[in-house]
């Protein structure tokens, strides 16, 4: 029986083999040892992360320096939307400061009433060129009889389309005064501005006509104006 000759490996195989057991055998330590979130900023290398390793749109603006990423040009003007709903009325206002406007005439400039029908009164005072809006007017005068035995006397407060009378009977005979007030007021609305008059005539006139003096004529503006009539 002959002897087995044993072979021994050469120097090469031992190196290549003793290579082979240490990567397969590292990788699987290090594969299994690794604990989770155990890598940090400091088991990095430097420069070791480049853009192959960043996934595509992973990263956010705050993940990069200040002044790394450069703003873009503004861009054009978008196109103007459609007009919203119209809102709530709102509430009303509170009423404005009020105004008074006024005219007069003294007893010594007095005005003869020349006028015989509504047609062709005699104006005894004008306040000319009220803003339009809403007033409260009164206008007086006094009526005084000298040479007039009996006249109606009927004077006549103009605005904004409106007009209100007040009537006296002036005159020397009986039931007449020699003299008297007539005292007129009015509510009126005008869209536009105005003069608001007070004029006079006379019906019946016996004797000369009497004649006005001691003439006021007011205007006082308000918010506005409710009239409601009056039924039995």
């Amino acid at each position: 029986m002959g002897r087995i000759r044993r072979t021994l490996p050469s120097p090469a195989m031992v190196v290549a083999v003793t290579a082979l057991v240490a990567a397969t055998g590292g990788t699987t330590w290090a594969a299994l040892s690794l604990p989770r979130n155990s890598i940090g900023a400091t088991q990095i290398k430097a420069g070791a992360v480049r853009s192959s390793e960043v996934k595509n749109g992973s990263l956010l603006a705050r993940d990069f320096a200040s002044g790394v990423l450069l703003r873009g040009a503004q861009g054009a003007t978008g196109a103007t939307g459609a007009q919203g709903p119209k809102g709530d009325k709102g509430d009303q206002g509170l009423i404005g400061p009020s105004e008074v406007r006024e005219v007069t005439r003294t007893n010594t400039n007095f005005v003869t009433i020349a006028g015989t029908n509504s047609a062709n009164q005699t104006t005894i005072a004008t306040l000319p060129d009220l803003p339009a809006g809403s007033y409260v007017l009164s206008a007086r005068t006094g009526m005084n009889s000298s040479g007039t035995t009996g006249s109606r006397t009927v004077c006549t407060l103009k605005f904004g389309g409106k007009e209100a009378d007040g009537i006296a009977s002036i005159g020397s005979t009986a039931g007449n005064q020699g003299q008297g007030i007539i005292s007129t007021t009015l509510t009126a609305t005008s869209a536009a501005a105005g003069n608001a008059t007070y004029a006079c005539h006379t019906e019946g006139l016996g004797g000369s006509a009497p004649f006005a003096s001691e003439v006021h004529l007011q205007a006082l503006r308000v918010g506005s104006v409710t009239t409601s009539e009056l039924t039995p």
